[in-house]
């Protein structure tokens, strides 16, 4: 990602005049040679605490070509929640392919056939999943949002995100996109009035 110390610098900038604390840092690292493979790849983090919900987190990641793994690139806010860390979910936008494909037949359902029919939800707990995406809010909220945010995912435990002390080794909740970091004011608003409702929802079932 070229634009990274960029990217870094206008995050930076908008959290300290949206209040919010900032952190940022990067790391290199050497790889042993082998493979074809050496060299100095690079880590680059960013998080912005939210101030009024402190366990609320805009965490962005960026990996260097030489990672492996498919969130080598990431943004999008995070907060720990209090299930077990085998707990797995990932909602995604559905398109007419996974209509005409085995997968869209195979998801788990919510039982709200509107919200069902515009997502595609895999998960190993159902009824973490239907208490999550129950209220009407969550769910306009949601749809709304992959309309602004493409490739917007919500998760459980889909990132382990190691670089924020409040996170790390704990279960979290999860609203991202893959490939790019959000910048704009807008953008960065929406995921975090996203990160407020799983939250708040999310509060109501367990006690984080």
């Amino acid at each position: 990602m070229e634009d990274s110390k960029s990217y870094i610098k206008l995050l930076e900038d908008y959290g300290r005049k949206s209040g919010r604390e900032v952190f940022s840092e990067i790391k290199k690292y050497k790889r042993q040679r082998g493979m074809g493979m050496y060299g100095e790849p690079e880590a680059w983090y960013f998080s912005m605490r939210e101030s009024s919900h402190s366990n609320i987190f805009l965490a962005c990641y960026y990996g260097s070509n030489l990672e492996v793994g498919k969130y080598r690139t990431y943004s999008g806010v995070f907060f720990p929640v209090d299930v077990p860390l085998n707990t797995q979910l990932l909602l995604s936008q559905s398109d007419v392919l996974d209509k005409f494909s085995g997968v869209f037949s195979k998801r788990t359902k919510t039982g709200f056939k509107n919200f069902d029919k515009k997502t595609l939800l895999k998960t190993n707990d159902t009824s973490l999943a239907r208490k999550l995406f129950s209220k009407s809010a969550v769910q306009l909220e949601i749809l709304k949002s992959y309309k602004d945010l493409t490739g917007l995912l919500i998760g459980v435990n889909e990132i382990n995100i190691r670089f924020i002390p409040e996170l790390e080794g704990k279960s979290n909740i999860s609203a991202f996109i893959r490939y790019d970091w959000v910048t704009e004011g807008k953008d960065i608003e929406r995921l975090f009035k996203l990160g407020y409702l799983l939250h708040d929802q999310l509060s109501r079932i367990v006690v984080p």
